[in-house]
């Protein structure tokens, strides 16, 4: 199975966060499945940009450019991860529960939110992270090719944003939607949820990506820095 890591940065956190994330969960991942969304490129880093701004209300325009311009990097992966870069995953956990789904067929993963379905969709949170098949992101990547860059932009929210899409996606194409609460909005320390636990959001401190990345499972007691928990 081939993932590809899509991860949405600035560069604030170049020498930060997107270093915590590497130094940790990302070290055994090859290089070249990782792709960080920046405004500027530096290809040799793993970063993508095609100059945009840089503040948290221009991210979906590198969502948008990065998905315009890159379809053919992706035809032979299976499954794409969409995370933030205070977000943490356990990528072979992430993996086992992937292989139960069929890549070729069209589904979104993740942490649902539903606060304002109403007056949009239920979408994936960006920052717990999801997961798109293959087949979706292609649909994705025909969509924002056939509405082109400027028409793609539905809101200044990247997660949003690419859940309209889906949404709209859905109308002529079967999508199966799955929400996972193991995909985790927050930081959470309570050893009863390590076991199923596939990301955590919003790490700060190297210390919190090194937390996560010492957990250890030992005949069904999570070990942590020497002290077990049942």
């Amino acid at each position: 199975m081939r993932i590809c890591y899509i991860i949405s940065t600035c560069n604030k956190y170049l020498d930060t966060r997107v270093a915590y994330q590497m130094e940790t969960m990302l070290k055994n991942i090859s290089k070249n499945d990782i792709y960080y969304l920046t405004s500027a490129p530096c290809i040799e880093k793993r970063q993508f940009g095609w100059n945009t701004m840089d503040d948290g209300k221009n991210i979906t325009w590198k969502y948008i450019h990065f998905i315009y311009n890159m379809k053919d990097e992706f035809l032979n992966y299976d499954w794409f991860i969409f995370i933030d870069d205070d977000t943490f995953v356990f990528p072979g956990r992430l993996e086992k529960y992937l292989s139960s789904f069929d890549s070729n067929k069209c589904y979104y993963i993740g942490h649902e939110l539903d606060h304002i379905k109403d007056n949009y969709c239920e979408y994936m949170s960006g920052g717990a992270g999801y997961a798109i098949s293959n087949e979706l992101y292609k649909n994705i990547y025909n969509y924002v090719q056939k509405n082109g860059i400027n028409c793609s932009f539905k809101h200044w929210c990247d997660d949003l944003c690419i859940g309209l899409w889906i949404q709209e996606i859905a109308k002529t194409t079967e999508v199966m939607q799955i929400n996972n609460k193991n995909f985790h909005i927050k930081m959470n320390k309570n050893a009863d949820i390590f076991s199923t636990a596939l990301t955590f959001h919003e790490l700060r401190e190297s210390a919190d990506y090194e937390y996560y990345m010492g957990i250890k499972i030992d005949n069904g007691y999570f070990i942590k820095r020497g002290t077990t928990f049942a």
